[in-house]
C-alpha cells in the first residue's frame, strides 16, 4: 500500500472527541468497520488455535471479479496489463499458503461517470449490486475508493474493504504489479483487522501520547503490550503481531527506531513487514502464521461457501513461454485500412490473450483493447487510413498472469479500402518477390473455376501506375507472366481485380 509521510500538523488535526465521526486511515476500514465482524473474527481465531493447517497440500482456488470502471466516455480506468501484474503479485503473496485467485470471468471494464468518481451514490452502489459477481470476491476499481461512511480520512484512502456489500473498493493507481493495498484489502475480506487497531484514526505523536503511552489506546481499548502479556484483549488481539500504535504514517523507512515505550516502559518495536500494517509497500511483504490460519479458516467458513467449487479447477498452468507478433511488423503497409488481421504465435498455457493497438508508442492516444481466446484478431472498420500504428499482445490464463507482453511491432495501414476477395481463388502467389527491375513477374493462381482479372498495380499511397486487362487464369494451377512495367526500386501492392472481388500482396522491386 503506498504511505503518505504526514507533517506533524496534519497528525494534530486527527485528534478527535469521543462522539465526534471517527476518521479513516490510508484503508478506509475504521475501526468501527473491523468490530462489526467480531463475531466471525473470534469464531476464525478459534478455529485457527484449535485446528491449524499445518499440513496442507492441495491449493483453495479463490474466484476474483475486476470490475474497472472508466468514466462514460471509456477514458480513466486502470489498464488490464496492470490489473493482470496486480493479480500475479497477489498469487504470489497468498501462494506462500496454497491459495490461488483465478479470474471468475475475464476483467469487466464498466463505463458509469457515477460509480467512477463517487461508487457511494445510490445509483452507483444500486448499479454496482446488479453487476457484481454473486460467485466470485468482486474487486471495483474507480478513481475515488472514499467510502460513504465515517468522517474525513487521514490522507488519502487507497482502498477499503465494504463489510456491508462484501466486495472490495480501490483506487484504479494502486493497481499494479508492486503496491500491497490489495493484498492488505483482501487480508480484510478474510476478516483481518490491523496490527495498530484502537489506533487507526489517531496515529501515535509523541506531542499528543508522549514518549510513555498510557494503558488505554485513543479509542478506548487497551494499549497493547511489548511482553505479550495483554496480546489477547488488545490491539488485533493476535500474539504474533506486536503491538503497533500506527507508527507508519509518520515514519519513511523499514526500520522504526523510535523511542516509544509501551505502558510497561518497554521500548515498542512493531513489525514492518505485516501487509495488515501501514507501513510502506517496500516494507510489507507477508501475514503472520496465525493471520494466515484465520484467513485459511474464513475461506473454509460457512460464509465463504459460494467462494468453493468442488466440481471445478481452473487452469493454472504455469506459462513458461512468450508470443511472437507475426503479422503485420516491421511498418508493414497493410492491404486496407478499414480490415487488418493482427496474428501473433500461440502460448502454451494461455487461455487469453490481451492485444493493445495505438498510434503512440506509450498507448495511451487512442489504445484500442481486446480480449482473445484465438491467436489472431480482425479489426473491421477500427484503424484510420494511411496511420502508423503500434501494437502488442499479452498471453495470460486464468489463474496465472506472470506473463511479460510481446514485444512492440508497427505498421501502417493503406488508404484503400478491404473489398471481397475473388472466391474461385484457392491460394496464389507472386514470383520471384523481391524482383529486379528490369525482370518480369509470374502469378501462380489455384482457383476451382476459370476466371478473367484485371492486373494492377499501386504504390503504397493508393495511386493505380500500371494495369494490364483480360488476364485470363484457367481452373486448377496456372502460371501467367505479367508485365510490370517500368516500376523503379521500392515496394508495392499487386491486385488481381475483377467483378467478384480483389486479390491483393505486397511485392518489393530491388
Amino acid at each position: 500500500m503506498q504511505r503518505f509521510t504526514l507533517l506533524l500538523t496534519c497528525l494534530l488535526l486527527t485528534i478527535f472527541s469521543a462522539d465526534a465521526q471517527e476518521l479513516r486511515g490510508l484503508c478506509g476500514n475504521t475501526y468501527e468497520d473491523q468490530m462489526s465482524q467480531i463475531d466471525r473474527y473470534r469464531a476464525n481465531m478459534k478455529v485457527a488455535q484449535l485446528q491449524p493447517s499445518k499440513s496442507r497440500n492441495a491449493i483453495t482456488y479463490i474466484p476474483i471479479q475486476f470490475i474497472i470502471v472508466t468514466r462514460n466516455n471509456g477514458s480513466g480506468g486502470a489498464k488490464i496489463t496492470d490489473v493482470l501484474e496486480q493479480q500475479c503479485l497477489l498469487n504470489e503473496q497468498y501462494g506462500a499458503f496454497d491459495i490461488i485467485f483465478y479470474q471468475a470471468d475475464e476483467p469487466m471494464v464498466l463505463a458509469n461517470d457515477v460509480i467512477y468518481t463517487d461508487h457511494t451514490k445510490t445509483s452507483g452502489n444500486f448499479t454496482m449490486r446488479q453487476r457484481r459477481n454473486p460467485q466470485a470476491m468482486n474487486v471495483w476499481i474507480v478513481d475515488d475508493a472514499t467510502p460513504q461512511s465515517g468522517g474525513p480520512a487521514i490522507g488519502i484512502t487507497l482502498g477499503y474493504y465494504d463489510t456491508v456489500n462484501d466486495w472490495i473498493v480501490i483506487r484504479r493507481n494502486q493497481i499494479n504489479g508492486t503496491n500491497n493495498t490489495l493484498a492488505h484489502e483482501v487480508g480484510h475480506f478474510f476478516s483481518l483487522f490491523h496490527p495498530h487497531l484502537g489506533w487507526d484514526a489517531e496515529p501515535y505523536d509523541v506531542n499528543v501520547h508522549g514518549a510513555t503511552v498510557s494503558a488505554t489506546a485513543p479509542n478506548g481499548s487497551n494499549t497493547e503490550l511489548m511482553d505479550g502479556s495483554n496480546c489477547d484483549n488488545a490491539g488485533d488481539m493476535i500474539c504474533d503481531t506486536p503491538p503497533d500504535y500506527n507508527f507508519a504514517l509518520s515514519w519513511t523507512n523499514c526500520n522504526y527506531t523510535a523511542d516509544v515505550k509501551d505502558p510497561n516502559g518497554v521500548k515498542v518495536d512493531p513489525d514492518e513487514s505485516l501487509i495488515m500494517s501501514y507501513f510502506r509497500d517496500m516494507c510489507t511483504s507477508k501475514f503472520s502464521p496465525t493471520q494466515v490460519e484465520m484467513m485459511i479458516a474464513d475461506v473454509n467458513s460457512n460464509q465463504r461457501n459460494f467462494l468453493t467449487r468442488n466440481d471445478y479447477t481452473p487452469v493454472a498452468e504455469e506459462i513458461t513461454g512468450e508470443t511472437t507478433l507475426i503479422s503485420p511488423i516491421e511498418s508493414e503497409v497493410t492491404a486496407s485500412f478499414n480490415k487488418v488481421e493482427l496474428k501473433w504465435t500461440a502460448v502454451d498455457g494461455a487461455e487469453s490473450y490481451y492485444v493493445e493497438v495505438d498510434r503512440s508508442s506509450s498507448f495511451t492516444q487512442d489504445n484500442f483493447k481486446y480480449v482473445v481466446k484465438t491467436n489472431s484478431l480482425i479489426l473491421e472498420d477500427v484503424l484510420d487510413a494511411d496511420r502508423n500504428y503500434r501494437w502488442r499482445v499479452t498471453p495470460y490464463n486464468a489463474s496465472y498472469t506472470c506473463v511479460p507482453t510481446s514485444s512492440i511491432e508497427r505498421f501502417r495501414t493503406n488508404i484503400s479500402t478491404s473489398v471481397p476477395s475473388i472466391g474461385t481463388v484457392n491460394d496464389w502467389t507472386v514470383q520471384p518477390n523481391p524482383v529486379s527491375e528490369n525482370a518480369d513477374l509470374a502469378i501462380t493462381v489455384n482457383a476451382k473455376n476459370a476466371f478473367i482479372a484485371t492486373v494492377k498495380f499501386y504504390n503504397l499511397t493508393g495511386q493505380l501506375l500500371t494495369t494490364q486487362a483480360d488476364v485470363r487464369f484457367e481452373q486448377g494451377q496456372s502460371t501467367t507472366q505479367i508485365d510490370k512495367g517500368q516500376l523503379s526500386k521500392g515496394v508495392y501492392f499487386i491486385a488481381l481485380e475483377n467483378e467478384e472481388g480483389i486479390l491483393n500482396k505486397k511485392i518489393i522491386v530491388q
